[in-house]
């Protein structure tokens, strides 16, 4: 299977034994042909940009970040 229709995981890395020891809830997301790279290099300068290390934190950061400006 081609790499393009693979589905973006956004498992945490395991670092320090968190996976076992943690509950952890998953997203999959689903790219269109070619986007996924896009969209790996663009959290990886927005990662260097929030000073974030994962992937999961720079989501929920987002996510939060356009929420708040929303409800305001």
């Amino acid at each position: 299977m081609s790499e393009d229709l693979t589905l973006f995981n956004m498992d945490p890395d395991e670092k320090f034994g968190e996976v076992d020891n943690t509950k952890i809830e998953y997203v999959q997301l689903a790219f269109e042909i070619g986007n996924k790279k896009s969209f790996y290099q663009k959290c990886e300068d927005l990662l260097k940009v929030y000073k974030l290390d994962n992937y999961s934190d720079l989501v929920y950061k987002l996510v939060q970040e356009r929420h708040e400006k929303i409800k305001t």
